[in-house]
């Protein structure tokens, strides 16, 4: 059952992240139709998205990608072959996607992988920080 990431009542000003592992050996099947990570709480106002591939993807041609929505999942990160372990840098979300205000929804979160991928290990991290936190 896909969760609420943390952070309903976070401290003032408290960065949170929220995310999980795309392992695409255990969830093909899944991720060809959109897999939900988790979702984003009500008022959440998204800083930044960091992925970190483990293994790199194998088998196929591919395409992992984060969003919002199952169907095309690209409004955080668009198509990305991980080829490599890595680290990515923090990388601001789609401005176009909606994330310039804090959310008005709770907002799912989605994975998909389109290029037929066997193999490979990839986590997203979400950043963000609630609107007018508690004791603000």
């Amino acid at each position: 059952m896909p969760r609420t990431f943390p952070g309903k009542n976070p401290p003032p000003d408290h960065i949170i992240w929220g995310g999980g592992l795309i392992d695409c050996a255990i969830h093909a099947a899944q991720l060809a139709v959109g897999k939900q990570l988790g979702s984003l709480p009500i008022g959440a106002l998204v800083i930044g998205v960091q992925t970190q591939c483990e293994t790199a993807l194998a088998g196929g041609a591919p395409a992992l990608k984060f969003g919002t929505t199952a169907a095309t999942a690209t409004e955080l990160v668009a198509n990305s072959a991980y080829a490599a372990a890595a680290i990515s840098a923090i990388i601001a979300p789609n401005t176009v996607a909606g994330f310039v205000a804090p959310l008005a929804a709770e907002t799912p979160i989605y994975a998909k992988e389109t290029g037929a991928a066997t193999s490979g290990k990839v986590r997203l991290n979400v950043l963000y920080r609630m609107a007018n936190p508690p004791g603000s």
